[in-house]
């Protein structure tokens, strides 16, 4: 589940999108999402970002990525509220 600003991506119109607008590759994710072995979320809060997570076979989830604009570093702002939201 997301948040009012932590969104699923749930199609693969919105990934492709979403790669697009971020100017990132997060669209060649979309077996790993297909086969529920992958999640994409849109940042919109405190600053645009787009963060993947892996999901194992046995139901476990880690944070795979936390990427800007052009794959750049998020602020330390955006990162603490996407891990305090994680845990």
């Amino acid at each position: 589940k997301g948040t009012q600003h932590i969104v699923p991506i749930l199609s693969l119109m919105d990934l492709r999108i979403e790669g697009v607008e971020m100017k990132h590759c997060i669209r060649s994710y979309q077996d790993e999402i297909i086969e529920g072995n992958y999640a994409a979320f849109k940042i919109l809060k405190p600053e645009r970002a787009t963060l993947g997570i892996n999901i194992s076979a046995c139901g476990n989830y880690s944070i795979d990525q936390l990427q800007g604009m052009d794959n750049e570093d998020v602020s330390r702002e955006t990162r603490d509220y996407v891990y305090r939201w994680f845990r």
